[in-house]
């Protein structure tokens, strides 16, 4: 016969205290948590988009199935943000929300210009960043970095690439592309619809082709981007706080004497980035080409 002595039962009775409290705490995070669903009027779930409180000092990325899970001690007595490229903007109370978690989002209308298509040959120009790597950047998910390309003015922006440390997590950014305007600052978004990209396991860069946007670069320039989108295979609000965790470093660089990057997060303005870094001036490195 075995026997059970007094320290064997303490360690049983620790066991079961810290099971119960792990518990508690998961019960208590689960109910802090308000889920929510975006869809568009056709029914289809609406990934990527950006739910934000007004301030937009907190927020999320709806995941791929259109789901998001919001902090309600964040997000209390706000107003919620609702945007995604190609949809209307929405804003909604948070109370209203918490009653009608359902939201449909409206495509938004642009108008779109008729295109001659010539056929003739045309070089392909590739402009390399070939400044020296010197710091890295990774953004929480929803957070933006964009840096100001140059090319002749009226030719056609054919595909962008980004630079970062060797991707050791699946994790997706969304390209952004914006205007330059009358005080040389980002303006309008030239995008019509999400792209998104995925950073696989091992990956260095991230590339896009753009060619089919039809993006023409004007006199000033273009600035050009990513979002950082974290981990869009979220599906639970156990797992919800693993999306901001994942993103690529994205690389700087010290190839222009001046400052051509800035940085945002969710709908605040634009800020020019804080560099220089030691007496050098670093940008968001990346490369592009484009159709002479």
């Amino acid at each position: 016969m075995v026997k059970h002595g007094p320290l064997k039962l303490i360690i049983t009775m620790r066991y079961l205290l810290i099971l119960f409290f792990g518990l508690l705490a998961n019960s208590i995070f689960a109910q802090t948590l308000l889920e929510g669903y975006l869809k568009g009027v056709d029914e289809e779930p609406v990934a990527f988009a950006s739910i934000s409180n007004k301030s937009g000092k907190y927020g999320v990325i709806s995941n791929i199935h259109g789901c998001f899970y919001l902090d309600q001690e964040l997000f209390k007595d706000s107003v919620l943000v609702i945007s995604c490229i190609g949809f209307q903007t929405q804003e909604i109370q948070l109370s209203r929300f918490v009653q009608y978690p359902i939201i449909v989002l409206e495509k938004k209308n642009y108008s779109i210009e008729e295109i001659s298509i010539v056929s003739q040959k045309r070089k392909l120009i590739k402009v390399k960043d070939k400044g020296k790597v010197d710091a890295t950047y990774k953004g929480a998910a929803g957070a933006e970095v964009i840096t100001l390309v140059k090319g002749p003015a009226d030719k056609t922006l054919n595909e962008i690439t980004f630079f970062c440390r060797k991707q050791v997590e699946k994790a997706y950014v969304g390209i952004r592309i914006y205007a330059v305007n009358s005080l040389n600052q980002p303006g309008e978004n030239l995008l019509q619809s999400e792209i998104v990209v995925p950073i696989k396991k091992g990956d260095t860069n991230i590339t896009y082709n753009l060619i089919n946007e039809n993006i023409l670069i004007p006199k000033k320039g273009l600035f050009v981007g990513i979002q950082f989108m974290g981990n869009p295979n979220v599906i639970d609000e156990q797992d919800c706080k693993k999306c901001n965790k994942f993103g690529p470093y994205v690389f700087y660089s010290n190839q222009f004497d001046e400052i051509r990057t800035y940085r945002t997060f969710f709908h605040n303005s634009f800020v020019k980035e804080k560099y220089p870094w030691k007496n050098t001036y670093l940008n968001l490195m990346c490369s592009y080409s484009y159709f002479n």
